[in-house]
């Protein structure tokens, strides 16, 4: 079973990996206690969405940063 990590998992994967686990221990540790999620069509394009909108994110705060920077070394 394909299970989206939520949470690093020791000895499993990092945040946000899908990894392959079986189906007992998908429905009876991960996702019972919210470490993971199903990795069904809709939420594997939930997960590509959330990740694009981090980078973006990501690229507009290292652009803030860099215009400080600018101003700093001005001053």
């Amino acid at each position: 079973m394909k299970v989206i990590l939520l949470k690093d998992v020791k000895g499993q994967g990092k945040k946000d990996d899908i990894i392959d686990v079986k189906p007992g221990y998908a429905m009876n540790f991960l996702i019972k206690n919210g470490y993971g999620v199903a990795a069904t069509g809709t939420s594997i394009k939930r997960l590509d969405s959330e990740i694009d909108a981090r980078k973006q994110k990501e690229k507009e705060l290292i652009n803030e940063c860099n215009k400080v920077k600018d101003k700093l070394s001005k001053i």
